[in-house]
């Protein structure tokens, strides 16, 4: 073989192996990292819209809820962590003809008005109130302790659970504010994996979620390099087995989606937004109720 010919295989094969490197650099391993006694805190802010037409009159409901919170690494074992969330404040208002109410958990005032006065003794009980969580380097929470307090308080007011609270939902909730699922392996650019859920809501039926997440790649937010991920979810609810509800709950339309922002230098979460847009039908003792539901839900560390 001629040495021109050798030395243009050569030459083409420098910028294959540059591609290959390339694809190579180009792959990223996501994982939270853990240091015993680090405290990160989150605040977190809810924006919710519903508008409800009830035998042909419009209801307009706008609440807005925040919520302080810190997380503390307790202790470590392998690649988990025990760590214990705590809600440090809350703060909640509620814009509605018929049962508006504000509640500050600094102030310590308990919510004015029927819907207030019900739910005031939850909020009271939230507010200090401690999780512990044991957590992987992936964000995947394995077990969870709800505060004593806060189970106290929703055995003693019935219409929580009809109203939907439960400790199922209060450990979805932490669930889904408490750390997002990475991929179990390393990803590139456009690379998705999902992760699903199944809540029982009675009497309002299992809820089912279904995220897809996508590596949107790095970028600068706040002068921090961080990891972008987009995500979308889909969530329907199904009638639950044998349980003779009186409500039932038909999703007409439903689109979400949003962002998180991972720190994967220090390894941990620095924000996430996401909106929801739901349409549903809700039947309830002979009458139908068209609601439309618009929520935006966001979560940032606070330096």
């Amino acid at each position: 073989m001629s040495t021109h010919r050798v030395a243009g295989r050569a030459f083409l094969a420098i910028p294959i192996l540059a591609l290959l490197a390339g694809s190579v650099q180009a792959q990223t391993t996501l994982k939270y990292k853990f240091k015993e006694g680090d405290k990160l805190n989150y605040a977190m802010e809810m924006t919710q819209k519903q508008t409800m037409n009830v035998q042909g009159m419009e209801v307009e409901t706008v609440t807005t809820q925040s919520m302080d919170m810190s997380w503390v690494i307790k202790s470590l074992k392998g690649d988990k962590a025990q760590v214990t969330q705590t809600i440090e404040r809350i703060r909640v208002k509620v814009d509605s003809p018929f049962a508006g109410f504000e509640y500050d958990s600094k102030d310590g005032k308990e919510p004015e008005g029927p819907i207030g006065m019900l739910v005031g003794p939850l909020f009271a009980a939230m507010a200090g109130a401690e999780f512990t969580v044991t957590m992987n380097e992936q964000g995947e929470i394995s077990e969870t302790k709800v505060s004593e307090k806060l189970m106290e308080a929703m055995k003693a007011n019935p219409m929580m659970a009809q109203m939907g609270f439960s400790e199922d939902a209060i450990k979805n909730m932490l669930g889904q504010t408490g750390g997002s699922t990475l991929s179990k392996t390393a990803v590139k650019k456009g690379d998705t994996w999902n992760q699903k859920t199944e809540l029982k809501m009675p009497p309002l039926g299992l809820m089912k979620v279904s995220n897809t997440y996508t590596y949107a790649g790095p970028e600068t937010r706040d002068g921090v390099k961080v990891e972008k991920i987009d995500l979308k979810a889909d969530m329907s609810i199904e009638p639950l087995p044998n349980a003779g509800q009186e409500i039932e709950i038909k999703i007409k339309s439903s689109e979400s989606k949003g962002a998180l922002y991972f720190d994967n230098t220090a390894g941990r979460l620095v924000e996430t937004s996401m909106n929801s847009k739901t349409a549903m039908e809700i039947t309830a003792m002979g009458n139908v109720i068209e609601m439309l539901q618009d929520q935006t839900i966001s979560m940032k560390l606070v330096k």
